[in-house]
Parts: C-alpha cells; structure tokens; sequence
C-alpha cells in the first residue's frame, strides 16, 4: 500500500494515489474528539488537570498543570484553586513578580470571567499524542472589545511545546500593553522568551503565527517559528470537488477507479467558528499502451506509445519487459508520456513505477513486419578482355523483392547485375534490399579486379616448367589434376605452387612438382569448386640459386560429369 497523505494546514499537497488499492488521507489537522470546558473568573488559577501522559519541563518530569485565567499554565499545582497575579512588573526569569515552572503564550492580563471559552483536550494516539490549552475569544482586561485567541500544545515523548495565536490585541491602557511571551524554569532561574517579547521590550501585537519551543539537551529549549496550526475541536468534515460531503473523521478512506481525478477538501471549524481547510487532488492514473508502428525482425523499428493520463502533472518510470522478463527499452526521464522507437517484434509488458513505488502494468504487442536479409556474391563466371572486365553478381537474399546494387559509379535494380571494370583494383559493391513490407538490409563488400601479367619462361639449367592453363577435374581419368610438367629433369632445389579464387583467396597449395598427382585436384577443404577461372603463382629455386617465378589464370571445367 502506498504511504499516507498528509494534508497539512496552509500546506496543500497534491499526490498519485496507486490503482487497485486502498488509501487513508490524514487530515493532518489536531483533532479533539472530546474535551473539558474549564470555568475561571478574573485572575484565578483552575483546579489540577491530568495531562494524560509525562511530560518533561526543565529536567523534570509532570502529569499534572494548572490553568492560569491569565493565559499561562504551571506545573506548580500547589497554587490550584488559588488567584493569579495579573502584574507583569519585571523581565524573566525572576522568582518573585512571574510565576516560576510556567509556560506563558503570552502571560498578559486577560478576563475570561466576562467572555470567552477556556477548555482542554487530547488528539492523537500514544505515543504520539497531543495535550492542547485553548482560549477562545477571551476578552483583554479593561479593553473588553478586543478578544484574544491561542493555544498552546504539549506534544507527547518529544516533549515539544508549541504556542498558536490567533490574535492577540494590544490593551495599552491596561498595565502598559505588558505581555511575556516564553518559559521559566521551576525556581526562575533560567528562561527561554521569544526575541522582542519579555517585559522592558516594547509592546507587541500579532496574529495567526505559532512557535515551537524544543528541548535542546542542556535543560533548555531551542525557539523556532511554525506555521500556524491550532487543534481542532469541533470535528472534520470531508468534501468532494463538487461540494458535497464525502466523508467525515480525521481519515478519509480512497479507493477511487483508474484515470480518476478528484479534489477533496478538508474542513474544520475553530473558535469563534472560525474554518480552516486544505485542499489536495487526488490522481489515479490510467495506464494506455499502444503500438504505433509495427517492427521489422532484422532491423528493430516498433514504435510503442506510453500515456499515464495526461491531467497527471507527476512523472513517472516506465520499462518494456519482454517475455524472457529482460528490459528491452527504460525511459531516460521521468515523465507522464513516452514514446519507445526501436522496438523488435514480440508481446511486452509495460511497466510503470512513480515515486510512492505504486506499480502498473499493460501489456502490448509489436506486429511483425518481416524479415529480409541481404546476402551477395560474385557469380565464378566472369567475361573479361585485356581491356575491360564484366563481372555478374548474384543476389541471394532471403525475403526480398527490391534491389538496390552499386559499384564504381554504377547502380543496377537487377537481381542479378553485371558492372563494367576497366583497370585492376579493388572497388566497393553495396547491395541494399527491401521486402513487401519495406523493411530493409543491405550488404557491402570489396571486389577486386586482378591484373595478371603473363612472365616468360625462365630456364633453369635450360630446363623448362611447362605449366598448363586448364584442367578437367571430371573424374575421367584425364587431365584430372593442375601441375607443372616439365623435359628432362630441371635442377630444383625448392619449389612452391599456389591455387588462388577470384577474390584472392588461397585455396590450395603444394610442394611436390615431380608428382602430378600432388597438383591441385579442383577441390577446396575436400569439396569441389565450381567452374571458371583461377589463378596460380609458381616459384621455384635452383641448386645455384636461380629463381623461377610464374603467375597467370587457368580455366577449371569440369563438363556435364560430375
């Protein structure tokens, strides 16, 4: 389940809730279900009240405080029942004129005999809970016109105490305006006061502000501003986006439908019948995943369409998971909309996570567009002159109905193309084929022409090789094999013969030129080759180190036998 919301007072939240599941939104408010009214007259201390939990003040631990009429508590509860000095007459901390083991918020001269509500109650469960002091609308002494309003917040095991003022107005006739806003330790001997506001400073006023007194370790407390955020007594009420109440508590219960969105707000009345209220849209977003293009199988070309919901101002991760459960494509950013290029054909699961780990999951599938794969080759027989070589290559592609072929400036949409090369070198062939659903492969390599010069016979010791420039290898007992042959018996010390393709690969080689038989047989890794031109290279050395060297083509042709 994904975490709960929290809907904080003045702090709108807006949030991605996951489909499919249940969700709580807190309020975030400090609701009190139940609570005490205390009745006070002028300057008087109320009866003990039990906290409900410990609470630490300065070192010392408490259950139990007193209400002062005068907007302060105490820990000191032998003074219960009893009056309460109004005179601010010296800064704390002081022993003497403030009354010692006390949280002021602020200590001034306030009548709620004549108005106003004084009460107390908890919010919250253990051990988190929430003791809250109100006084609502309590008329300032001698300015009975302005009513002052605030609240001040024990928080349970953190020990934290918080002051939440509505309005505090100023009575300057009335004790000089004189207002304490702080703590004072058990003996007042040490206090912690709001800068700008113990006695000798000047006179203050203010609205709507909280502060927040923390325990820093040395018994003594850190002084903070907050946000306003007093504790409710009087329930919360839930809204939806139309006005209508939805639900009440402190806890809204969701469990809306996918590619929803709603704006629930939150209400509470405070004293006076004062509302505060928040707000937050609630999203449940609505995976759609949609192939646009379908792919090729030799060259990845889908396209997938990803949309979560396009109110949705969150983004998010999104994954393609293939069958074999591997990621075959991750968004780069976080976002509410994608778009997948380069998908290969399949069936994906679309796989989504935001931020509060909520998980979603389509699936969708890429159409086959096909495959074509190029493949080529030069055909073995080839026409050539002494000038001009016309060489054909055969396209043996698989799945293809367009050819795309070009070499030495010559382009050809033949299956089988013929290009015209007049000098020897080595010239780029590219083929590029399409199949009927356009997708596409292609294929390049180099062919080279081979320039062959015929070299005269070199005798050695007057003795000549006669080397032959075709051979039948058809198993008819005649001229089965390619060798030298030769008159006499040549003085040959060393001797080498090599069998060449038109591509310049050796095929064949051998050192015995006595023996015909140990000439090449028309054969290539024990497989026959096919007709048509090859070419040799033939060196060899004398006793007295003469060198012989010859090189040219010869003809293979086997014939109608096999």
């Amino acid at each position: 389940m994904c975490q709960p919301i929290w809907a904080q007072f003045g702090l709108p939240t807006d949030t991605v809730l996951c489909p499919g599941e249940d969700h709580y939104i807190s309020s975030g408010f400090k609701s009190i279900s139940s609570s005490t009214v205390v009745s006070l007259g002028d300057d008087q201390f109320s009866g003990i009240i039990q906290i409900g939990f410990p609470f630490e003040f300065y070192g010392t631990t408490y259950n139990e405080l007193v209400i002062s009429s005068n907007n302060y508590v105490t820990f000191n509860t032998t003074v219960a029942g009893g009056g309460s000095p109004w005179m601010i007459a010296a800064n704390i901390p002081n022993a003497t004129n403030a009354q010692p083991n006390s949280i002021m918020c602020p200590w001034q001269d306030v009548n709620p005999g004549v108005g106003g509500t004084v009460e107390y109650g908890t919010s919250g469960n253990a051990p988190n809970r929430i003791f809250t002091i109100s006084f609502c609308e309590v008329p300032m002494f001698n300015c009975t016109g302005d009513l002052f309003t605030d609240q001040i917040l024990l928080y349970e095991g953190s020990h934290r105490i918080e002051t939440h003022i509505r309005d505090k107005p100023l009575c300057v006739v009335w004790n000089g305006g004189a207002a304490i806003h702080g703590l004072q330790n058990a003996n007042g001997t040490a206090a912690d006061v709001v800068p700008g506001r113990n006695f000798t400073d000047p006179v203050w006023t203010t609205s709507n502000e909280g502060y927040a007194f923390i325990p820093n370790g040395m018994n003594g407390y850190s002084i903070q501003p907050v946000s306003y955020n007093p504790s409710v007594f009087n329930g919360v009420n839930w809204y939806d986006s139309s006005g209508n109440l939805f639900s009440t508590g402190d806890s809204l219960f969701v469990n809306l439908p996918q590619g929803i969105v709603e704006t629930f707000t939150v209400r509470s009345s405070i004293c006076g019948g004062a509302i505060i209220s928040d707000t937050i849209t609630v999203y449940i977003p609505d995976l759609e995943s949609a192939e646009i293009q379908p792919s090729c199988e030799n060259d990845p070309n889908g396209i997938v369409f990803i949309d979560l919901f396009d109110q949705n101002p969150y983004r998010y991760n999104c994954f393609l998971v293939d069958l074999n459960d591997s990621i075959i494509w991750a968004s780069s950013v976080q976002r509410f909309q994608d778009t997948a290029y380069g998908i290969p054909p399949g069936k994906y699961a679309v796989v989504v996570t935001d931020t509060n780990s909520c998980l979603q999951i389509d699936t969708v599938v890429v159409g086959n567009l096909g495959n074509v794969i190029a493949a080529a080759m030069p055909v073995t027989d080839i026409y050539y002159d002494t000038v001009t070589v016309f060489q054909e290559f055969f396209d043996n592609s698989t799945g293809a109905i367009q050819h795309f072929w070009t070499s030495n400036g010559q382009t050809s949409i033949d299956i089988n193309p013929i290009f015209i090369y007049d000098t020897c070198g080595i010239y780029p062939v590219t083929l590029e084929v399409f199949n009927s659903n356009g997708c596409s492969d292609s294929i390049a390599f180099d062919y080279e022409v081979l320039c062959f010069v015929e070299i005269p016979i070199i005798p050695i010791d007057s003795i000549e090789f006669i080397v032959p420039n075709v051979f039948t290898p058809n198993g008819d007992g005649l001229n089965e094999f390619f060798n030298v042959s030769y008159e006499g018996m040549p003085d040959v010390s060393k001797f080498e013969g090599k069998i060449f393709n038109r591509f310049g690969q050796l095929i064949y080689s051998w050192t015995d030129w006595a023996t015909k038989e140990s000439g090449w047989n028309g054969t290539m890794n024990g497989n026959k080759v096919a007709d048509g031109t090859y070419f040799y290279i033939i060196t060899a050395v004398s006793s007295q180190g003469e060198n012989f060297n010859r090189q040219g083509s010869l003809s293979l042709f086997k014939g109608g036998t096999n």
